[in-house]
């Protein structure tokens, strides 16, 4: 019989075709858009679903959950790419993760989740870059990395000791 993923790719490829007709009726509903490019990402689509959220940046310029979305779809095709053997694509797409996380930091400092995908940003620049034959910058990234989530793990222990003396 069938593997459940055999049966499910059906269905998969129906709600796809769904959320398709459903972003073209309704081309200013940011979830529809947002629910299809997802869906786009997680078929594999990784330049359709890119360039689904990279419309969905420009349509709400200050909506942080699509800076998000966009940092996270740069990550998933430069992860793509880097493990195919295609470095300088990688180092591409973890360029556009880099600057779409400074991005989301800037608009939103203190969001623990912006200054995350900044610091993985700098890690994939660390990885790739020497596989591009720019071994000088991967010390300088992987310690930037570093610092980011050294202030992280201060801010989060901070948070615990704050809740503990409050009594949370």
């Amino acid at each position: 019989g069938l593997q459940p993923r055999e049966k499910a790719a059906p269905l998969y490829l129906r709600s796809l075709q769904l959320r398709r007709e459903l972003a073209a009726v309704d081309p200013q509903n940011l979830q529809a858009r947002r629910d299809l490019a997802y869906a786009l990402l997680k078929q594999g689509a990784e330049s359709d679903a890119l360039e689904s959220f990279r419309q969905l940046a420009a349509m709400d310029a200050g909506n942080i959950l699509a800076r998000r979305d966009l940092a996270l779809a740069w990550e998933r095709q430069g992860n793509t790419q880097f493990l195919a053997g295609k470095h300088a694509e990688a180092l591409n797409s973890y360029r556009q993760l880099l600057q779409t996380a400074r991005e989301w930091v800037q608009r939103d400092p203190n969001n623990p989740y912006a200054n995350q995908m900044l610091a993985v940003a700098q890690l994939k620049m660390a990885e790739v870059l020497p596989q591009n034959g720019a071994r000088a910058g991967t010390v300088r990234r992987a310690r930037a990395a570093i610092r980011l989530i050294d202030v992280l793990l201060e801010k989060e222990s901070a948070n615990r000791s704050e809740e503990r003396r409050v009594g949370k």
